[in-house]
């Protein structure tokens, strides 16, 4: 990376770090990717459900599109967004296929692209769970919006 850019923690729809998971009120760990500056393709997983409402398309989603600017969102353009971009999107497809093993990666992609954003959210944080190796309930899943650093704020605050 290069310059001074460091991101504001991004809170998603359970009011927690998408980097660190460290509650609103809480400080963020010292390991937390907004703090290290080092971000992995969970966080970008959960990060995509936070602009997944700019990639509305006439027929569902650009999940793609939401994954790269996620990415470059995190840390800034180039190689290292695409390559990160690219390790969101090979981990969401390996827990899509882990959940429907009738369908090669590319068609579940398409499936769940065309489907509601709640299903892309549960999808992406399921994902994002996968990688960290921890549990995931898909069905406690909320599709609130995703907030920023900024007490009050919303992710546009951040710039």
């Amino acid at each position: 990376m290069t310059g001074l850019w460091t991101p504001i923690p991004i809170y998603d729809h359970e009011r927690r770090c998408i980097g660190c998971r460290a509650p609103w009120a809480a400080p963020c760990e010292s390991t937390c990717p907004f703090r290290t500056r080092e971000f992995g393709p969970a966080v970008v997983l959960r990060a995509a459900w936070c602009w997944l409402g700019e990639y509305e398309m006439r027929v569902g989603y650009d999940l793609g599109g939401a994954l790269a600017f996620a990415a470059a969102d995190l840390v800034e353009t180039g190689a290292a967004a695409h390559r990160l971009a690219s390790d969101a999107l090979i981990a969401l497809t390996g827990y899509l296929a882990e959940r429907d093993t009738t369908a090669s990666g590319g068609e579940t992609i398409r499936k769940l692209a065309r489907g509601e954003g709640v299903e892309i959210g549960r999808a992406l944080y399921g994902a994002a769970a996968r990688v960290e190796g921890v549990p995931f309930d898909p069905d406690l899943f909320d599709p609130s919006p995703c907030t920023s650093g900024v007490e009050g704020g919303t992710r546009d605050d951040r710039r």
